[in-house]
């Protein structure tokens, strides 16, 4: 907890990422949307922080630390409806919404630039990701979170479909 030290900045912000990428060794790279819903109705946004933003923190490091290694965090949506489980790196890549494809253009930066630059980049295409300090307020960023809000508020849990379905999940 003491070696932790917390820079509150906007990725779209070149110039504190420039800064916040110098004589680091690793970086988990969170910075995203994830709202499917929300990509659809602003898909500009959604490009600008999952796409151009990506390429901008790239490019940080490939200008102040190419030595830094970074994991990107990408999205299970990525693969869009699944055409066999369970769902494996082979799968073909389908997005059903903007987020997907947005997310697939980020990933492939960082797969370019380590491929390029000799920059250490991979990706993980995490899925239904959970736990503390999760937003709760509404299901366009993770459901799991959100049935659990229901739960707390004594709220009736809507499900839909004819009960095959089945979500892996992932606690943080």
């Amino acid at each position: 907890k003491e070696k932790v030290k917390i820079n509150i900045s906007d990725v779209r912000d070149k110039f504190s990422i420039d800064y916040l990428v110098q004589g680091k060794d690793i970086m988990f790279n969170l910075a995203g949307t994830l709202s499917h819903v929300d990509s659809m109705t602003d898909p500009f946004t959604d490009l600008e922080i999952n796409v151009s933003s990506q390429l901008s923190i790239l490019e940080s490091c490939r200008l102040h630390n190419q030595n830094i290694k970074i994991v990107y965090a990408g999205t299970r949506n990525q693969y869009g409806k699944a055409q066999y489980l369970p769902v494996d790196e082979r799968h073909p890549l389908a997005p059903t919404d903007v987020n997907g494809i947005n997310c697939n253009a980020g990933e492939y930066y960082h797969l370019l630039y380590n491929q390029i630059y000799g920059i250490k980049a991979c990706s993980l295409r995490m899925t239904n990701t959970f736990g503390p300090r999760h937003q709760m307020k509404h299901a366009r960023q993770g459901v799991l979170n959100w049935f659990v809000r229901q739960i707390i508020d004594g709220e009736t849990i809507k499900l839909f479909g004819t009960g095959e379905q089945i979500r892996d999940i992932n606690y943080v």
